[in-house]
């Protein structure tokens, strides 16, 4: 008798990316409030002390780049890593899933490499499941990258520029550099447009690898 059997790593992952989006619209409309709020703050302060406007301007400057820089940029940094974990994570879960339905004894764990990578194989050689075909799989490992250059170089390219300067060009307009092209501490800079783009590219992709591994519905048939 075929019975069906739940599985909530479609759930769970769908949910997750849900919660990053939101995150990302809401803080960025707040982002845009509270600097505007400040801002006028600021102009009400310089009046009521008789600021010159060299004073003022100074002021207003150093506003712009403790909300209008700082502020996004530790933001967009947050938001490419949490995302970087649901990548993580969730293909770990699929992979640890799949391999238990069909009762094979190599595990996930038993692979060397990244864990990107070791899912790479595991899902591509041991359920066969090429995920490295698919659409999304050259941004999966632009993010992994950027993820590496913000937790190990606070977002500075470092002394590999070209790797750098190959995802400012690919993502062009989502990706620049605060900075010098030839300075090793010159850090990305990630667009919350980018960020949304990265939402968007990874909810899809793994909409298409849970339907090719028959868990579309997060449901699927066991005997």
């Amino acid at each position: 008798m075929m019975k069906i059997k739940i599985d909530w790593i479609v759930a769970d992952t769908l949910d997750w990316i849900v919660g990053v989006r939101t995150y990302v619209e809401e803080i960025e409309g707040a982002i845009h409030d509270i600097f505007f709020k400040k801002a006028e703050e600021l102009k009400l302060l310089g009046q009521e002390l008789g600021w010159d406007p060299d004073t003022y301007f100074g002021e207003k400057a150093n506003l712009e780049r403790k909300y209008n820089y700082w502020l996004r940029q530790t933001f967009t940094y947050s938001v490419i890593t949490v995302l970087h974990m649901i990548v993580e994570t969730r293909l770990t879960a699929l992979s640890k899933s799949l391999g238990n339905r069909k009762n094979i004894k190599l595990k996930i764990n038993d692979i060397a490499g990244s864990a990107i990578d070791k899912n790479k194989t595991y899902l591509s050689k041991v359920i066969e499941l090429n995920i490295s075909e698919d659409t999304a799989w050259e941004h999966l490992r632009n993010l992994a990258k950027l993820r590496d250059i913000i937790v190990h170089r606070h977002g500075a390219q470092g002394q590999d520029k070209k790797e750098a300067h190959r995802m400012i060009k690919y993502y062009e307009g989502g990706l620049t550099l605060n900075g010098r092209p030839d300075d090793e501490a010159s850090e990305l800079v990630i667009s919350i447009g980018q960020c949304k783009d990265f939402v968007n590219v990874i909810e899809d992709f793994f909409k298409r690898i849970f339907n090719m591994a028959g868990l579309s519905h997060g449901v699927h048939l066991v005997q």
